[in-house]
């Protein structure tokens, strides 16, 4: 419990020394390395609970509607080049 809390603290002092210190070009490649990231993640967890049977279907179809909503940001909310 007390090591991920200090993870947890950790991670959110790299992230406010990152936006300080960061200028746009680094912004732009961790928005989109995030956005790799994040369909990574999902893409695992679709293929994992294909065989959970009625309870994976729900988590596939919530896969998809996250999916669609994140392609929806992404589209609408472009970092600067």
């Amino acid at each position: 419990m007390r090591a991920g809390v200090v993870i947890m603290f950790l991670a959110l002092a790299g992230y406010v020394v990152y936006t300080i210190v960061s200028n746009q070009a680094e912004f732009t490649a961790g928005f989109y390395l995030g956005v790799i990231a994040f369909f990574a993640i999902l893409f695992v967890i679709y293929r994992a609970v294909g065989r959970w049977g009625w309870f994976g279907i729900v988590i596939r179809a919530g896969a998809i509607g996250l999916a669609l909503i994140k392609i929806l940001t992404v589209m609408r909310h472009l970092p600067p080049a």
